[in-house]
């Protein structure tokens, strides 16, 4: 049911069925977003979270947990190890559809963003670049003119 309303909506939807299988999949794909439940077997969701962000500290992938564990406990705990969002079983699938459009909206701006400046680094100064993009605050310009 998921996966069609995903799909209805025009996403390219891979599906694992377990957190190992979704860690493998991860390492041959960069997804844009990562619907996980936190009731899987060989690896919960709590625990394929942990295991991705310590496999790719660099790989900022929204993680959603959709699951039937609604205790506050489950839903803080999923947030301290780094989902984006929580939602509880059963759902709406028009909430998940707008919880899920904005953090995938994110991520394609973020990815042109890191393009752009991947781009930009072509033409600036190693010493310009450090100071626009990686918060440097000093950064001496010279500019000389031509006789």
């Amino acid at each position: 049911m998921l996966s069609v309303i995903l799909s209805e909506e025009g996403y390219q939807v891979q599906t694992a069925q377990d957190g190992l299988a979704a860690i493998s999949m991860v390492e041959q794909i960069k997804p844009d977003l990562i619907l996980m439940d936190v009731n899987m077997p060989r690896m919960d969701g709590f625990e394929a979270c942990r295991e991705l962000k310590k496999r790719h500290p660099d790989i900022d992938i929204p993680i959603v947990f959709l699951t039937g564990q609604n205790s506050m406990e489950s839903i803080v705990h999923g947030f301290e190890l780094g989902a984006r969002d929580y939602l509880t079983k059963p759902f709406n699938p028009d909430e998940l559809l707008a919880r899920v459009r904005p953090h995938v909206q994110l991520e394609l701006a973020q990815q042109k963003l890191t393009d752009l400046a991947d781009k930009l680094a072509k033409y600036l100064s190693p010493q310009v670049y450090a100071s626009i993009f990686k918060g440097e605050k000093d950064a001496r310009i010279e500019s000389y003119e031509k006789n």
